[in-house]
């Protein structure tokens, strides 16, 4: 399935999409014992938001995949640690 994009601009794609490959090492399916096995074992916070958390505070992955504003892909309110030209 190919996703519709904004940006012909190869870096703003390559800022996009690294994200994207990072997060399918977070990828994976665990019953809600594991989860909460990981949550009282593990010092770093669940997969899940280790993704969605990165993803949903950068602004070229909302803007490249049409994410309307507020949406929780693209919060009006978010962390920005570096600006982006």
């Amino acid at each position: 399935m190919r996703l519709p994009v904004r940006h012909a601009d190869c870096e703003v794609l390559h800022l996009t999409l690294t994200p994207h490959k990072t997060s399918q090492m977070y990828c994976k399916t665990e019953t809600k014992k594991e989860a909460e096995q990981e949550l009282l074992s593990d010092p770093h916070a669940p997969n899940k938001f280790r993704v969605l958390g990165t993803l949903s505070q950068f602004k070229p992955f909302a803007n490249a995949f049409y994410c309307p504003a507020g949406s929780p892909m693209a919060p009006l309110s978010h962390c920005e640690l570096w600006h982006m030209n």
